[in-house]
């Protein structure tokens, strides 16, 4: 009984799915993207001490590898989060998890409010406080004596 080795076309497009695809799924795909990793350093390393094979094919391997394992799985996690940015710039109801500054940055909700406030407090500053456990609205609290409305 003879094992037949697959495509490189088939390792190649296996490689990609299975090292991609888990990253999506939080630390599950994190841990598998590392035992991936692990596995493909070992058998980059016996590749590497392999004086049977050409350097130039030793080269294309690892090269291949960095590529493949690493500088485009960055880019794949980079990309969505620049989509993810650049498609969803607006103030939305799960806001309050994030940062004041970064709430800020988002078009409606507190960026209407501090449109040109300055971002440091200083000695005699006007500060607006925001209660967020007030139920259904939250209240605001303020250092001057005209009310919100």
């Amino acid at each position: 009984c003879s094992v037949q080795m697959p495509s490189k076309a088939l390792v190649c497009v296996l490689f990609l799915i299975h090292g991609r695809c888990p990253l999506s799924v939080k630390y599950t795909g994190l841990f598998t993207y590392l035992l991936l990793l692990s596995i493909a350093g070992v058998h980059t390393w016996q590749i590497i001490g392999d004086r049977r094979l050409p350097s130039v094919g030793v080269l294309g391997q690892v090269t291949g590898r960095a590529l493949a394992l690493v500088l485009l799985p960055v880019c794949l996690y980079l990309g969505i989060f620049y989509a993810h940015l650049t498609l969803l710039y607006r103030s939305g109801p799960h806001d309050q998890i994030m940062s004041s500054a970064f709430q800020a940055s988002l078009e409606g909700g507190l960026s209407r409010i501090t449109q040109g406030q300055p971002l440091e407090v200083a000695y005699g500053s006007q500060v607006t406080l925001r209660n967020v456990l007030s139920k259904p609205l939250p209240c605001w609290l303020h250092s001057h004596k005209t009310n919100y409305p």
